[in-house]
C-alpha cells in the first residue's frame, strides 16, 4: 500500500510543478513584451546593441514579474487540482480515506514556501537587479536625448533650500533614491517668485544640495543655457531623499527594518514602508489563501461540469482579493488603518472566506 509519505511527495510535486510552470510561463511573457519595448525604446540610439537589449529586459522582468506571483500561485493550484480530479487521482486518494484538509497540505505548503522565499529572496534579487537596469541605463544611454518615459511612475515632490523653495519631478530613481533620472527642477526666489527651469539627465543628492548633471536652463528673460553642472539647494537629509523614492519599489525586504528606522528618527511618515514590509510578511498567508479558493472551485467538476465557469470564477474571486488588498493599502498608506492590519486583513479575509466554502462543500 502506497503510504501517506509517497503521497504527499506526489501532490508536493504536483503542486510546485504546477505553479513554477505558470509562473515562468508569464515570466516569458513579460520578458518578450517588454525586450520589445526596449527595442523600440533605444533602436535609434548610436550605441544600441540587441544584446543590450536582453540585457535590460532580463534585468527588469523579475520587478514587473513579481507582481504576478499571486496569480500563478491561484492558477497553478487551479491547474493542479484540475489535473488530479480529472485524473481521478483525488477520488483514489479520498476512498483511501484521505479528507480534503489532509491532501490540502501539500499544496498550502508549497503555497507557504513560495510565499516565503519570495518575500526573503526573490525580492531582494528582483529590486537589486531593477537598480542594475537603472544603472546600465544611465550609463550608456543617458546622454541627454533619450531618457526612458515608460519606467516605473515618476516622483514629484516640493522641497526648500538655502536659496529658496523648488519643485522636483523625475521620471525614476536609483541608488536608493540618490539619484534621480530625467529631471525637471522648477526653481523660486526666497520671496517664492519663480527664477529658472532646468531639465537634467540625471541628479545626485549631496550634503546640502542636489547635483543636476547635464542641465538646461531656461529663464523667462534669457536664451537656455547648457552647464555641465547645477547645484540646486536643499535641506533634505539622505533619509528623506531616500524616502521620495520608496514608493517606486526600490527597496527590497531587508533594508526595510533599518530604512523604516533611520525615517522614524529624522520625524517621517512611515506608513507606506510599513505597509510594504507587512506586505511582504503576510505574502505566505496571502499565496495559501489562493490555493483553498483555488480548491473551493476545483474539487467537483467532474461531478458538476461547467469547468470553464467554476475556474473563471475562481480567477475571478483572486482579483477581487487583489482589488480589494490595493483598496485596504491605500486605507493603510494614508493612515487610515493600522498598516499591519491593512497587510494582513484581505488575506484573513480570503482564508476564512475559503475555508468556510470548503467546509459546506465537503461537510455540509
Amino acid at each position: 500500500m502506497v503510504s501517506r509519505r509517497t503521497i504527499n511527495l506526489y501532490f508536493t510535486r504536483v503542486f510546485l510543478r504546477s505553479i513554477l510552470n505558470v509562473f515562468l510561463i508569464c515570466f516569458a511573457i513579460i520578458f518578450l513584451v517588454d525586450l520589445v519595448e526596449q527595442i523600440r525604446e533605444f533602436s535609434s540610439h548610436d550605441d544600441f546593441s540587441f544584446m543590450f537589449a536582453v540585457k535590460m529586459a532580463l534585468y527588469r522582468t523579475p520587478t514587473i514579474a513579481e507582481q504576478v506571483l499571486p496569480f500563478a500561485v491561484l492558477i497553478g493550484a487551479i491547474v493542479a487540482f484540475l489535473s488530479l480530479t480529472r485524473k481521478l487521482e483525488l477520488a483514489v486518494t479520498r476512498s483511501a480515506g484521505v479528507s480534503v484538509w489532509q491532501f490540502m497540505q501539500p499544496a498550502l505548503f508549497v503555497a507557504l514556501l513560495i510565499g516565503a522565499l519570495a518575500s526573503t529572496a526573490y525580492n531582494p534579487l528582483a529590486v537589486w537587479l531593477q537598480q542594475r537596469s537603472e544603472q546600465l541605463e544611465l550609463q550608456e544611454m543617458s546622454d541627454g536625448k533619450e531618457i526612458r518615459k515608460t519606467a516605473t511612475k515618476s516622483i514629484w515632490f516640493r522641497q526648500e533650500g538655502s536659496l529658496g523653495e523648488s519643485i522636483l519631478s523625475a521620471k525614476r530613481t536609483a541608488n536608493h533614491g540618490l539619484t534621480l533620472i530625467g529631471v525637471t527642477a522648477l526653481v523660486f526666489e526666497k520671496d517664492r517668485t519663480f527664477k529658472e527651469q532646468v531639465d537634467a539627465v540625471s541628479a545626485n543628492w549631496q550634503d546640502g544640495y542636489w547635483r543636476l548633471n547635464d542641465a538646461l536652463i531656461t529663464t523667462a528673460d534669457s536664451p537656455p543655457e547648457r552647464r555641465a553642472e547645477y547645484q540646486l539647494s536643499t535641506f533634505f537629509t539622505k533619509e528623506q531623499a531616500q524616502q521620495q523614492a520608496e514608493s517606486t519599489g526600490n527597496t527590497s525586504f531587508w533594508q526595510f527594518p533599518s530604512t523604516i528606522e533611520a525615517a522614524r528618527r529624522a520625524g517621517l511618515n512611515t506608513n507606506r514602508m510599513r505597509l510594504n514590509f507587512q506586505t511582504h510578511l503576510a505574502r505566505p498567508l496571502l499565496f495559501a489563501a489562493m490555493v483553498i479558493i483555488a480548491a473551493t472551485v476545483s474539487l467537483k467538476l467532474t461531478r458538476l461540469g461547467g469547468t470553464g465557469h467554476m475556474v473563471l470564477g475562481g480567477i475571478g474571486a483572486g482579483f477581487v482579493l487583489y482589488v480589494l488588498s490595493e483598496l485596504v493599502g491605500d486605507f493603510g498608506s494614508n493612515g487610515l488603518l493600522n498598516p499591519a492590519l491593512a497587510a494582513w486583513l484581505p488575506a484573513l479575509i480570503a482564508s476564512v472566506t475559503g475555508v468556510t466554502v470548503l467546509l459546506y462543500q465537503e461537510d455540509g
